[in-house]
């Protein structure tokens, strides 16, 4: 999964987790346009570091062992390191999380709900790596896109029209992360960079489709207008957009690459966020427009002070990068 590196990728991933934060912060009793926006803005975080794997993903120069070893060592060791770190600090801020809930601490972190990203995250290079290996490039981009429908439709917006089903594990499987994952890797290897002006437009217009498309699920009942809702089709192209800018972006800057040197840090910064942010918010009390604000830049700079510190103790460098 190596690739010549772009300053602007590993850039994009501070900006990326900044906004995860916005989206993770609490909202409750501010304005329903606030609300929306920080609903809907923030939504590219996440898709673009499946993006990011992909993009970083051979298929062709890589085995399936060799893949399996990487992600079962890389991925299972920080996800059960994370976990044991929420249920620690959910303990001590908000009480015991409680053994019965055993199986959510497998399926999406328990307490560290962020945490589903890891599993979701192995799962969904997997299912790329498998459908690309076999079938082709073709095949894979449409079975990926039709696991997003599918989730989209009977987990994230309940089946409608029916028939329901008895779950909701969207995000935790190859429904969410595939597709995007296999955007990355598409984008790679047919080497497709725009330029700068022509991203930032084209994000742009795909935030303005996203916000529009909430507009018509919300006029048409099927979701409050400012529900959360993890994804939509919207979700596709924003997430998109973003990685487009970030590979169309120079890496001759000395500030974009020094950005670039703090972005290899974002598997920390994410995993330890929440963290602070229970803190944080805890300390503020009710949000306002003020408290959010201070909320997530507080939360974004203790981020990545300690994860940037704890790189250096030795035997957690495994788990934060």
């Amino acid at each position: 999964m190596s690739e010549e590196r772009l300053a602007g990728i590993d850039a994009l991933r501070v900006v990326a987790f900044v906004f995860v934060v916005a989206l993770h912060a609490d909202r409750t009793a501010l304005p329903e346009a606030v609300v929306i926006a920080l609903e809907t803005i923030p939504r590219f975080g996440v898709p673009y570091f499946f993006l990011v794997a992909g993009y970083f993903l051979k298929v062709e120069e890589t085995t399936l062992p060799a893949l399996l070893s990487r992600l079962v060592t890389r991925l299972v060791p920080i996800y059960l390191f994370w976990v044991l770190v929420y249920l620690g600090v959910h303990k001590l801020l908000i009480g015991d999380f409680g053994i019965s809930k055993l199986g959510a601490l497998l399926i999406d972190g328990g307490p560290g709900y962020h945490l589903w990203f890891l599993p979701a995250f192995g799962i969904s290079i997997l299912t790329v790596f498998l459908l690309a290996r076999r079938f082709g490039d073709q095949v894979m981009l449409a079975s990926c896109l039709l696991l997003f429908i599918v989730g989209l439709y009977f987990i994230e917006l309940l089946a409608p029209f029916g028939p329901a089903l008895p779950w909701k594990l969207f995000r935790n499987g190859p429904f969410f992360g595939a597709i995007f994952v296999a955007l990355g890797f598409l984008i790679r290897k047919r080497r497709w960079r725009p330029r700068p002006p022509a991203a930032l437009l084209l994000l742009l217009a795909e935030l303005g489709v996203s916000l529009g498309e909430r507009f018509v699920l919300s006029s048409a009942g099927l979701i409050a207008p400012t529900e959360s809702i993890n994804d939509t089709l919207g979700t596709l192209a924003y997430g998109a957009g973003a990685f487009s800018l970030a590979v169309s972006l120079p890496s001759g800057g000395a500030s974009l690459r020094a950005l670039a040197e703090i972005g290899r840090y974002t598997l920390g910064f994410y995993c330890i966020h929440l963290v602070f942010l229970w803190l944080v918010q805890a300390m503020l009390g009710p949000p306002s427009g003020t408290t959010l604000l201070i909320a997530i830049s507080t939360t974004s700079a203790l981020s990545i002070a300690a994860t940037l510190v704890l790189s250096h103790v030795p035997g957690l460098a495994r788990f934060i990068r």
